[in-house]
């Protein structure tokens, strides 16, 4: 071999014959080499023709690989080192290892292939049952395995009777070590797994098996159900497959069956989140839609039935108001009251709410019954009573002075004036603040505007 400009010895001494399986390359013997071949990790295989034998030299060490030693034909289907050659000439590997053997004498070219485990079919990201494989030293001196290599798509397992590496093995001596397949995508799977460690030959094994789509599962969570009307929510989906591996692809949220929002999955990710959604009020079935991709199932999540609850509040017709108006005149320092009917629109309204009014002219003051009311499903009244504040009637002093010594004088006081209540807003607001049960707060606000009419 030549190397960095320099020629070494690969294998084999000065003498011709047949020794040094299993020890150093370079103290082997061989008889009469007429081939050789390298293959992509660097193993070299020798056509040692006069010993009827292929040999591979790895680790600077060397190991009969093809054929028995016996000069001949036989041994086609069984094990390859009982393989019978006559006078190989030739030998070279392709990409999984398998060996092709220019059997001169037999006018032959025979192939040499490596063992192949077949795994059963598998979902993706799912192991395969395991299957065994038996390391044996037929040597005379203990082995060290220090590495084992495995394709993508296939693993070790435990189970076996081998140490985890490194594996010491004394002459005679052997041990199983399990593997699996756990396939990362759908379709077949091939690859193999190398044994390998100091002194000895890297020992490959082919390995295939197959992978089929595998199923997913969605969750989908709301974060605040029930809802009021127009407050955002946010639904986050998350994709669960059955194994390992990541789904790519998006997710569809629906309400009804009708989209809102479609998210891709970021790289690496399962989650999904539709953010400051607005659902209509009343009840819609949520769902989340997994697109599904070549090795992962689509998939739909359970539906979450999303309340949104809203309310509409009317004045309700009154004796001395028929007509539920929403203006009413009264005289300073009296009160007047406005009946309210508050009705949960399309289903219930659970939330506690609170009434206050705003819009009053200083010295007025609104009182509720009842001041904090929870309708649920069905329509509840309250009132609201505006009192007035007393007006102060003002004076006006009249003095005449006629053409003698005659004065007259007099206190003129006229007060002939109305106050006009009107109620000109009604509207809820919703806070989140402790309150020691859910922390929400339901505000409804009553505004009522104070006219004032002077007049003779």
């Amino acid at each position: 071999m030549v190397s960095g400009g320099t020629i070494i010895t690969l294998a084999g001494t000065s003498s011709a014959g047949f020794s040094g399986d299993g020890a150093a390359a370079t103290a082997a013997t061989l008889s009469k080499p007429s081939g050789v071949s390298v293959d992509a990790a660097g193993n070299a295989y020798i056509a040692d023709t006069d010993n009827q034998r292929i040999r591979q030299v790895g680790n600077n060490t060397i190991a009969t690989i093809e054929g028995s030693g016996s000069q001949g034909y036989g041994g086609d289907a069984g094990l390859s080192t009982a393989a019978i050659l006559n006078s190989p000439h030739a030998v070279a590997p392709d990409a999984f290892g398998n060996l092709f053997i220019a059997d001169r004498l037999n006018q032959r070219l025979r192939s040499g292939t490596l063992p192949t485990l077949t795994f059963p079919a598998v979902d993706v990201g799912i192991p395969s049952p395991p299957q065994a494989v038996t390391l044996s030293n037929t040597g005379t001196g203990a082995i060290t395995v220090s590495t084992i290599t495995t394709s993508a798509g296939f693993t070790t397992a435990t189970g076996g009777t081998c140490s985890a590496p490194p594996i010491t093995l004394a002459a005679g001596a052997s041990c199983t070590q399990d593997l699996e397949l756990l396939p990362v995508t759908a379709g077949t799977s091939t690859g193999s797994v190398v044994f390998t460690g100091a002194g000895i030959v890297p020992q490959s094994i082919l390995l295939t098996g197959t992978a089929t789509v595998s199923p997913t599962t969605i969750t989908l969570t709301s974060n605040v159900n029930p809802a009021l009307a127009g407050q955002p929510i946010t639904y986050t989906a998350v994709v669960v497959p059955l194994g390992l591996g990541t789904p790519t692809g998006t997710i569809a949220f629906a309400a009804a069956g009708t989209p809102f929002s479609t998210q891709t999955l970021p790289p690496g990710g399962v989650t999904a989140i539709a953010a400051n959604v607005s659902i209509a009020t009343g009840t819609d079935n949520i769902t989340a839609v997994y697109s599904g991709n070549s090795s992962f199932t689509g998939s739909t999540s359970p539906a979450i039935p999303q309340l949104v609850e809203d309310f509409s509040i009317t004045l309700t017709p009154q004796p001395n108001n028929p007509a539920g108006s929403t203006s009413r005149t009264v005289i300073p320092g009296k009160a007047v009251i406005f009946k309210f009917a508050l009705t949960p629109l399309l289903g219930p309204f659970n939330f506690p709410i609170t009434l206050s009014a705003a819009g009053l002219s200083p010295a007025a003051t609104a009182t509720f019954t009842p001041q904090t009311l929870t309708p649920g499903t069905n329509p509840t009244s309250f009132t609201m009573t505006i009192q007035t504040a007393a007006n102060q009637g003002s004076l006006q002093h009249k003095r005449s002075m006629g053409g003698g010594a005659q004065a007259g004088g007099g206190l003129d006081y006229r007060l002939s004036q109305h106050v006009a209540v009107r109620a000109i807003e009604a509207a809820w607001q919703h806070t989140q603040l402790p309150n020691g049960t859910n922390n929400i707060q339901n505000d409804l606000l009553l505004g009522a505007g104070i006219v004032v009419r002077f007049g003779q």
